[in-house]
């Protein structure tokens, strides 16, 4: 099965209230539901290939996030990537 979304993942270790706030400003879910997702090695934040928004969206948390120190992985249609190459997907497509 193909994976069709943007997504970020977090160490389980990190998922402290100050990374929980974060992710809440993305994702409507409960703090509780966020952290169960960190917990179990699914995507913290995810959009679908479709969203306009989400590789932007993606690209800012993990800004946000790294100013906590906290090294957060990304990921494009289910493979491991690089923030650049989502900036660089942003930076032209808009």
């Amino acid at each position: 099965m193909i994976d069709n979304t943007f997504g970020l993942k977090v160490q389980p270790k990190d998922a402290n209230a100050q990374v929980l706030k974060v992710l809440k400003k993305y994702r409507p879910d409960s703090f509780a539901d966020i952290k169960q997702d960190i917990l179990n090695g699914n995507y913290a934040l995810s959009y679908s290939i479709d969203d306009d928004d989400g590789p932007a969206n993606i690209v800012r948390c993990w800004k946000e996030l790294k100013k906590l120190g906290i090294t957060a992985e990304v990921y494009d249609l289910g493979q491991k990537t690089s923030i650049q190459t989502l900036k660089n997907a942003v930076d032209l497509y808009g």
